[in-house]
C-alpha cells in the first residue's frame, strides 16, 4: 500500500487519535469512579438498614416483653392494627365489638342492588300512574 500521507497529516492523525483515546479514558475513570461512590453509598445505607432493623426488632422485643408482664393484651382491630390494651379496655373493646356486631344487619352487595333496583321500579311505576291520572284529568 503506497504512503498517502506525509507525515504532517500522520501527526496530526495521530494527534486527534491520541485526544479521541485520552477522552474516552477520561470517561472511563469518572464513570468508574461513579459506579464505585454509588457501591459505596449502597453499602453504608445497607449496612445502617440492617442496624435500623436490629434496633427496631430489640424495641419491639422489649415492648412485648414489658406489656406481657404489665399484665397488657394484644387486641386486633377490623382493619388488622394490632394494639396492646390494658385488660379491662381488652375486655370493654371485645365486649363493645360484640354487641355492636348483633344489631347489625349485613347485606351483600347482590340483596341491596336488588332492593334499588325494586325501589326504582316502584317509583317508576308510581309516577306512571300520577302522569296517566294527570293526562286522563286533563282530557275530561
Amino acid at each position: 500500500m503506497s504512503n498517502q500521507f506525509d507525515s504532517d497529516d500522520k501527526q496530526r492523525i495521530e494527534a486527534e487519535a491520541q485526544a479521541l483515546l485520552e477522552e474516552e479514558h477520561a470517561r472511563r475513570v469518572d464513570s468508574f469512579s461513579a459506579k464505585l461512590e454509588r457501591s459505596s453509598q449502597r453499602r453504608e445505607k445497607s449496612e445502617s438498614d440492617r442496624a435500623a432493623h436490629a434496633i427496631q426488632e430489640i424495641h419491639d422485643r422489649v415492648r412485648h416483653q414489658f406489656y406481657e408482664e404489665n399484665g397488657y393484651k394484644l387486641y386486633t382491630d377490623s382493619r388488622g392494627h394490632k394494639t396492646w390494651l390494658l385488660p379491662e379496655e381488652y375486655e370493654w373493646r371485645t365486649r363493645h365489638s360484640r354487641t355492636s356486631r348483633r344489631h347489625r344487619t349485613h347485606y351483600s352487595s347482590f340483596e341491596s342492588r336488588r332492593f334499588r333496583l325494586r325501589l326504582i321500579t316502584v317509583a317508576m311505576f308510581l309516577m306512571a300512574i300520577v302522569t296517566g291520572l294527570i293526562v286522563l284529568r286533563e282530557n275530561l
